[in-house]
């Protein structure tokens, strides 16, 4: 009688165990959960006439007459280099920087345009110090050199080759606006007390006066956010 009861009380237990156990529903899709929008894009406007195939670097840079310019390679071997210009009319303007005598393993760092001129801050190096120092300039050890230096490139309808400046400053720079009187205004970095500089530079690359902050930036990255074409009116 015991053994029996013993069993009923398992089964009763193993019964109400099963309920408790009983898997839930399965839950939705999560694509049946959210909201769903459709949205429908037309074209507008016209598009820009560029190949497919090009190769854009970095972000566009931003003029201060509203001209757009991307740094593009081209194909079929993309060692090309080009700056293309794209007005708020969507006219297209290219400019090649291969033809800037002397510089390798160019870096567009910043672009702007005042009149017809449009003028570009570069990294590259010089072959003819590559070569002073026995460096092959097409070798990889060029690449890694330490001899990049800083240069403004300046481009213009009745010019076959951009002429370059050569910049002989106490910092990095890092973005360059161009005034109606030929002076640049250049904003870097100190590297060595990590503090931000903006400062006025003349045509042949040298320095004239730097701005005086008053501890009106507390980072390089919060003033170099900032165009420096609106720091024009700080100079006199």
């Amino acid at each position: 009688m015991r053994l029996l009861l013993i069993s009923v009380v398992c089964t009763l237990f193993t019964q109400f165990s099963g309920a408790k156990a009983a898997p839930a529903a399965p839950s939705k899709p999560v694509r049946e959960i959210l909201p769903q929008i459709t949205l429908q894009f037309e074209a507008y406007g016209q598009g820009i006439e560029v190949s497919p195939k090009d190769v854009f670097l970095g972000y566009p840079f931003c003029s201060a007459d509203g001209t757009v310019y991307l740094n593009a390679r081209v194909p079929p071997d993309y060692a090309s280099q080009f700056l293309i210009g794209v007005s708020p009319k969507g006219e297209l303007t290219r400019y090649s920087l291969i033809p800037a005598q002397g510089l390798v393993y160019t870096t567009v760092l910043s672009v702007d345009a005042e009149g017809p001129d449009v003028y570009a801050l570069v990294s590259a190096e010089k072959i003819e110090q590559l070569r002073d120092n026995d460096l092959n300039p097409e070798s990889s050890e060029a690449k890694t050199a330490p001899y990049y230096r800083y240069f403004i490139l300046h481009f213009s309808h009745d010019l076959a080759v951009p002429d370059e400046i050569s910049l002989d400053l106490p910092f990095q720079p890092m973005k360059l606006a161009a005034t109606s009187e030929g002076t640049f205004i250049i904003v870097g970095l100190d590297t060595v007390n990590q503090l931000p500089v903006i400062a006025l530079v003349d045509d042949s690359g040298q320095l004239i006066q730097e701005l005086d902050l008053h501890g009106k930036f507390d980072s390089d990255g919060a003033i170099v956010a900032n165009a420096p074409q609106d720091l024009r009116s700080q100079f006199p």
